[in-house]
């Protein structure tokens, strides 16, 4: 988000939220990113290098592909991505591992939810439990770059940014 800028971040907000990042670091400077982005501010790779700690350790993570944020959260979780030269596929594959470690989180909650829950609430617990387990499942059989929407239109701009990507024009032929 913060090599790639606004296109980035509104289409990993729009994906992401706050609860998949089990590293408070990392919540922090997503909940930070986004911020900055809603009030117009500044989301650079500068701004961050010159903030208080963490962030320039973070940038810096970021920047040199020594950690991401899913390759960190790998760690603790033993899952993992693959980067692709289109940034979105990448970000499609980083969100993959943080939403499914999350689901998984949150059915062991349900889980434990359910040994104290009266005869009601139970029920209520078990097709939640049902509908989180249907959903891991999904997530576990079906690529990530199948997942989550494509970036809006107007968003290629992004592709450009590195010297690998290869950019394509639109097809003018058609226009008026």
């Amino acid at each position: 988000m913060i090599q790639y800028g606004k296109d980035m971040i509104r289409y990993v907000g729009g994906l992401c939220n706050d609860q998949l990042f089990e590293d408070e670091e990392l919540k922090g400077f997503y909940r930070d990113i986004i911020n900055r982005y809603q009030n117009e501010e500044d989301v650079s790779v500068e701004h961050y290098a010159h903030r208080e700690p963490p962030y320039p350790k973070l940038t810096g993570d970021v920047m040199l592909e020594k950690y991401t944020a899913s390759e960190r959260h790998g760690e603790k979780t033993g899952t993992q991505f693959k980067r692709d030269k289109d940034p979105f596929k990448t970000a499609k594959s980083t969100i993959k591992p943080l939403r499914l470690y999350y689901l998984k989180r949150y059915l062991a909650e349900i889980a434990e939810k359910t040994k104290t829950a009266d005869p009601d609430e139970k029920k209520d617990l078990i097709k939640k439990q049902k509908r989180t387990q249907s959903e891991i499942s999904h997530m576990e059989r079906t690529p990530a770059d199948e997942l989550f929407p494509d970036p809006e239109e107007g968003t290629s701009s992004i592709r450009q940014t590195r010297k690998n990507f290869e950019y394509k024009m639109k097809d003018k032929s058609n226009e008026p």
